[in-house]
């Protein structure tokens, strides 16, 4: 199965820590780590050589890009995060993309800021019509006056384009806080069939297809750094419905493995398939 990330990789900051980020690497790398053959497709510039990121086996498709986008992460005592822009990266052009979108079985839009054009999303879904296509939206929601300044939240102004294409949509409980009633019009927007998944970190999350609601609990652990939850749970549960076409095992099998990635910094501690099934097996949480 081929799996196909696309996003802006990104320079993260945690405290006196400096790492790789963003959505398109850890759900690259998850898929690689579960067997799938998988892509990453994405823009940064010459400062990100100096991480030398092992992206282990992803086939790694850059859009050169005068500088990366650089993010600043701030946690407090609650664990509630702060993002501050610090440098917004390149856009990705579909004149660019490898063949590999075309004969791709998932492909996991993951933007960042703003560098995914609701244009770019409708020539992936014209270009390869059997691939099931996930969204995590954050990028389209993210604002800020100027470089260094914290984002705040903005309405999904390109939504209803977006999702006219998109067969999976997840989002965060706290992307929709302020107006959970937007959760109606994805509703009506979606493809037809699609899934719209709410993450509530650690209360687990909730699946919604057709007149379908299915609820599953976080899998209890301690959390270290949180970044990159939500982007393990979306992969991790497009693959496994992709395979199993199951709302319970997909949730199940999203909530084991984005518990792993919670327990190290960045991306150090992406689960196997062994893993996810052994501590699935320890506990019953759905």
């Amino acid at each position: 199965m081929k799996f196909v990330a696309i996003g802006n990789i990104s320079i993260d900051y945690l405290q006196d820590s400096q790492f790789a980020g963003g959505s398109v690497l850890q759900s690259s790398l998850l898929a690689s780590k579960l067997g799938l053959k998988s892509s990453a497709i994405t823009s940064f510039g010459k400062d990100f050589q100096k991480l030398k990121q092992n992206w282990q086996n992803v086939q790694v498709y850059p859009q050169l890009s005068p500088f990366s986008t650089t993010v600043g992460l701030i946690y407090d005592e609650k664990g509630n995060r702060r993002v501050i822009i610090k440098k917004e990266g390149g856009v990705i052009s579909e004149k660019l993309l490898p063949k590999e979108v075309s004969d791709a079985d998932i492909i996991f839009i993951c933007p960042i800021v703003h560098e995914i054009s609701s244009d770019l999303v409708s020539f992936i879904a014209r270009t390869n019509k059997k691939a099931l296509i996930v969204v995590t939206p954050q990028g389209w929601l993210r604002d800020w006056k100027k470089e260094g300044d914290a984002i705040s939240q903005k309405p999904w102004s390109n939504a209803k384009e977006i999702l006219s294409h998109t067969d999976i949509l997840s989002i965060s409980e706290e992307d929709i806080q302020e107006n959970k009633s937007v959760l109606n019009l994805y509703k009506d927007f979606i493809k037809q069939g699609g899934i719209i998944i709410v993450t509530q970190g650690s209360k687990g999350a909730i699946a919604y297809r057709r007149q379908k609601l299915i609820s599953s609990k976080a899998y209890p652990t301690k959390a270290i750094d949180p970044t990159g939850a939500g982007d393990i749970f979306a992969a991790s549960f497009a693959i496994a419905w992709r395979e199993t076409a199951s709302l319970e095992k997909s949730l199940r099998f999203a909530n084991v493995a984005a518990s792993f990635i919670i327990e190290g910094i960045g991306v150090s501690n992406m689960p196997t398939r062994p893993q996810i099934r052994s501590r699935s097996n320890k506990i019953q949480f759905v």
